[in-house]
């Protein structure tokens, strides 16, 4: 999926678009008169051949009026008189509403169809999730059984602050954050941020990227079964060069237990893409989640710690050194029939 950043588009809103009546005032002689019409949303992302819902609430509250609708470009998003905004084709456009001298826009991004199908992503049951964007996550509501989402870091004297959950960890500086608020939208088309990550030169792990989600707190998988599948969204930009390749790996919640990486492409053209594994095969690979994780009291046959990763990152190859990893959602659901 290519990326996009919000353009302001600067229009003479009187002169493109018509007002709902004749004059300066809305046409509503009889009820009360609006002083100012606000649009739910000031900038709004839609996928092409998709549609949102834009509302208009009046001030005062108990106002009414005759709207009017209007598109910049409908060659790019089109809207109904109800509020109905369609995109038509990758780019921007203004949405104007206006109720006779009062008026207000949204500023549309329209972006290329996804390739992942996000809805039936969203339509199955029992979700642990490990990295998912707020407006996403919200909307799954009573389906998460456990939200593994990283929520803070590291006290600089390396202890844990209070109520951290998961971090995200970084090995050997062999990491550097590459996009702290990314570009464009991510693998559910929002405007949100996801990890990205890039290989610093320099580092220490065998000159590979390497970093992992690692859960602070306890971890239970004992009620996955064979029915729950992994999911991964991601993407890599076509500077990775080729031989590269990413790895996520997925460890035991058991002792000292196995480690599995699955190996996918670390060049995918800067588009994002989808990666589905079932549990039974994880599992199949040495995965131990037979038993829950307990930090703290889960250690390794040498008593040393345990730790848990929710999901493991690694870049290697022979042009590792600059090469990138985004990673936007990653999580086990059991899907819809």
């Amino acid at each position: 999926m290519k990326t996009y950043k919000f353009f302001a588009c600067a229009l003479a809103v009187a002169a493109v678009f018509t007002g709902c009546n004749k004059g300066d005032e809305p046409d509503n002689p009889e009820g009360v008169q609006p002083t100012a019409i606000t649009l739910s949303q000031a900038e709004l992302t839609v996928e092409e051949g998709q549609t949102a819902n834009l509302a208009v609430a009046f001030t005062p509250s108990d106002a009414t009026g005759t709207l009017t609708w209007a598109s910049s470009d409908d060659a790019v998003a089109t809207v109904t008189q109800e509020g109905i905004v369609t995109g038509v084709a990758e780019g921007t456009a203004t949405i104007v509403v206006t109720c006779g001298s009062l008026t207000d826009q949204c500023e549309v991004t329209v972006t290329p169809a996804s390739t992942i199908d996000t809805e039936a992503l969203l339509n199955g049951s029992d979700y642990y999730v490990f990295s998912m964007d707020e407006t996403t996550f919200g909307k799954l509501g009573s389906k998460v059984t456990k939200d593994f989402r990283t929520n803070g870091s590291y006290n600089d004297d390396g202890t844990i602050p209070d109520g951290v959950t998961s971090i995200l960890e970084i090995w050997g500086n062999t990491f550097e954050a590459v996009t702290t608020v990314p570009d464009g939208p991510n693998s559910f088309g929002l405007v949100e941020g996801w990890i990205g990550l890039a290989a610093a030169a320099g580092g220490d792990w065998s000159g590979n990227g390497c970093g992992g989600i690692r859960q602070i707190r306890d971890v239970d998988f004992t009620k996955l079964t064979d029915d729950h599948v992994l999911v991964i969204t991601y993407k890599c930009p076509s500077s990775n060069g080729n031989g590269n390749t990413v790895k996520f790996t997925l460890y035991s919640t058991v002792g000292g237990g196995a480690e599995w990486a699955y190996s996918c492409d670390a060049n995918t053209n800067g588009e994002w893409t989808k990666v589905e594994i079932p549990v039974s095969q994880i599992k199949a690979n040495g995965v131990d989640w037979s038993q829950p994780f307990v930090y703290g009291q889960t250690t390794k046959p040498d008593g040393s710690e345990h730790a848990m990763y929710t999901l493991g990152l690694l870049i290697e190859g022979p042009n590792v050194v600059g090469a990138q990893l985004h990673v936007d959602a990653a999580f086990i659901y059991k899907p819809a029939e």
